[in-house]
């Protein structure tokens, strides 16, 4: 299975000097040097509006959104047309600033546009972590806003309740669709890092490692009898479990071998030889199986 192509979407915000930026095509251009076409398709509009009745077909449909040049009138219009994608800018202010609002802006400089891959994958990633805000209006338009930082809600600007629905709707239908075009790569962007296993609290890891050590014993014992669909959903549920929180293959490695070691020591309290367990190396080539090709897939390529 080859790495999920992303469809990405090339607009110029008007400039005040004509010289701040290259001309469509040259920018287009530069973009296209900087997104390897094996994973990237990358084509453009000239308003957005000509977006929004892009976006209107399934064959239309973008992952992401490139701005190039100062990007608040477009934030605001694309808000008002209720066009919602992951977005990155390109140009000299806010550099390296990301913006939390329902556009969800990351920043890059046009002196490194080589980042371009890097900002996408960030910008899809906070897509898929957005949810509509209760208390909501159009974008701050005073300047970029660091990310964490909650956007202020001026008193004599109401959004239009209808236009806030529509917003939802089409978040969760993009997300949705977002999220099915990208498969293996849209479970990365869904990871929590703050999740992973390096990051937790000891008795976090406790509690993570019980939950591991109970599957895989449930799915050595259950590895050679005749129940496939119930094996592999097992195998599902470790897999899934152990990719979230960013297990190495060596820490798999240890659950398999810590579980073999208890089953040695009962096989000789019982006489029993332990040949037995060597069938269950299969077990364990299984799952690392399972897990390297999930990562294999999953982990976003810029090359």
């Amino acid at each position: 299975m080859s790495s999920p192509i992303l469809q990405i979407c090339c607009l110029a915000a008007a400039q005040p000097d004509s010289n701040s930026a290259p001309q469509e095509p040259q920018f287009v251009s530069l973009i296209r040097q900087n997104l390897p076409p094996e994973r990237y398709c990358v084509s453009a509009v000239a308003t957005p509006i000509d977006l929004q009745a892009r976006m209107t077909t399934q064959e239309g449909i973008q992952d992401c959104l490139v701005i190039w040049g100062e990007a608040e009138s477009l934030r605001q219009e694309l808000f008002s047309l209720s066009v919602l994608l992951p977005t990155v800018t390109i140009n000299e202010h806010g550099e390296d600033q990301t913006q939390p609002d329902l556009i969800n802006t990351v920043n890059v400089s046009p002196k490194s546009l080589e980042q371009l891959p890097q900002a996408i994958d960030q910008a899809i990633s906070l897509f898929l972590e957005l949810s509509p805000p209760a208390n909501c209006a159009l974008p701050e338009t005073k300047s970029n806003v660091a990310i964490g930082q909650k956007i202020p809600t001026e008193p004599d600007r109401s959004p239009d309740p209808g236009n806030l629905i529509s917003l939802a709707a089409q978040q969760g239908r993009l997300s949705a669709k977002l999220k099915e075009r990208l498969g293996y790569l849209g479970v990365y962007y869904k990871r929590n890092s703050k999740q992973f296993w390096r990051h937790l609290s000891d008795s976090e890891k406790t509690k993570c490692r019980d939950r591991l050590d109970q599957i895989y014993r449930t799915i050595v014992l259950e590895y050679f009898k005749e129940s496939p669909s119930s094996i592999n959903n097992k195998i599902d549920e470790f897999v899934n479990a152990a990719f979230f929180a960013d297990l190495s293959v060596s820490q798999v490695l240890e659950i398999h071998m810590n579980l073999m070691d208890e089953f040695s020591h009962k096989l000789q309290v019982e006489g029993r030889s332990e040949e037995i367990l060597l069938d269950y190396r299969i077990t364990l080539i299984d799952i690392i199986a399972h897990l390297c090709e999930m990562y294999r897939r999953s982990i976003p390529r810029d090359t």
